[in-house]
Formats: structure tokens, sequence, C-alpha cells
């Protein structure tokens, strides 16, 4: 009876669990991921020949760039997710890798193409209010030089995190073994509010 109970506490069996990551993580990560940097690298042709003059087309041509990127960490995370990977007695905690490798930047890239698309909506308002007038407000130079100043807000949002955390061996007691794996230091929590605090003076000054 005892034995039954603890049977029926295992709600995922791991074979179960390999297999449903198989299928998500490495088949559909990887088509959709091959399938957006192709389709966004002909939408980037596209925009390049019909000229980078305007601020609409440099806006899409930034957008796809940053997708790509996007669909560039999630096939990362299609191959090292990998239970075949993963499991396959690599010494790197593969999890702890995509965190450092693929997480982050991800976030990052999502976080620019976010605020591009916020500047294109409020030159879409300014071209209905002001339509005599948005030529002159939003000027190409002016994208470029916003796009590249979203570049660095998004880099330096995540600079706390990679201030504290960093990829160090440690032993493994079970597989009597060392594995890389992730480590924070030990000023974490002081880095990250010191930081931030940096962050937010500018930004409650606008």
């Amino acid at each position: 009876m005892a034995e039954e109970d603890k049977t029926g506490d295992v709600i995922l069996k791991q074979e179960t669990r390999m297999i449903i990551e198989i299928v998500n993580v490495v088949f559909l990560y990887f088509f959709f991921s091959v399938f957006g940097i192709v389709t966004n690298v002909i939408n980037m042709i596209i925009f390049y020949k019909q000229g980078l003059k305007s601020a609409m087309n440099i806006c899409l041509f930034a957008l796809a760039a940053t997708d790509i990127l996007n669909f560039v960490y999630l096939l990362e995370c299609s191959f090292f997710l990998n239970p075949l990977v993963e499991y396959s007695g690599v010494r790197v905690n593969m999890r702890h890798l995509v965190y450092v490798a693929a997480g982050w930047p991800h976030v990052v890239c999502t976080r620019i193409a976010y605020l591009i698309m916020a500047y294109v909506t409020a030159e879409r308002c300014i071209s209905v209010a002001l339509p005599l007038k948005v030529k002159a407000i939003v000027t190409p130079r002016r994208t470029k030089i916003a796009i590249c100043l979203m570049l660095v807000f998004s880099a330096v949002m995540v600079m706390p995190e990679y201030a504290s955390v960093y990829l160090d061996w440690q032993l493994i007691l079970p597989r009597n073994e060392s594995v890389l794996t992730l480590q924070f230091a030990s000023n974490r929590i002081c880095v990250s509010k010191s930081i931030i605090l940096i962050l937010s003076e500018p930004i409650a000054l606008l």
C-alpha cells in the first residue's frame, strides 16, 4: 500500500518528461526558430533594397534584426536543453548555461523589440496629429539614435545580473565529479541595488 501511495505521488515519469521536452523544446523550438530566422532575413533584405532612408523602414529593419537574434537564442535553447544532450554525461549544467548565454540575451532582444514597436506607435500617432510635421519630427537620424539608445538601455538593465553571476566548477557528490554550474557572487544583492539605484535616478528625472 505504501509503495502504491509513493508511486501515486509521482506526477510525471522521467521518460514522459523527456518525450515532452524533446517534442516541445527540440522540434518545436527548432522549427519555429529556423522559420523565424529565414523569414526575418527575407524581411531585412526587402527593407534594405527599399532603402533605409525613412524612419519606418529603419524601425522595421531593426525589428527584423532583433527578431533574428531572438530566434537564434531559441535555437540555442533547442540544442542545449535537448534531453539527449543534457543527460549525456557532459560535465556542464545545460540549464544554467542557457540561463546565462541565452536567457537574459533573449530578454534584452525582447525589450528592444517592444521599445521599437512603441516608437513606431508614437510615430503613427504623430503622423495623425501632425501630418505636415511628422517628417521633420521623426527623422531617419533621430530614429537611428533612438534605436541605439534602446539597445544601450536594454543592455544596461541586465548589468546587475551579469555583474553578480558567473559559471564555475562545483563538486556534485552523488555523481562524484565536478560540473560547470551557475554561481552567485557574495555581493549580488548589493550590486543589484546599486545599479538599480543608479538607473532609477535619470528615469525619475524624466
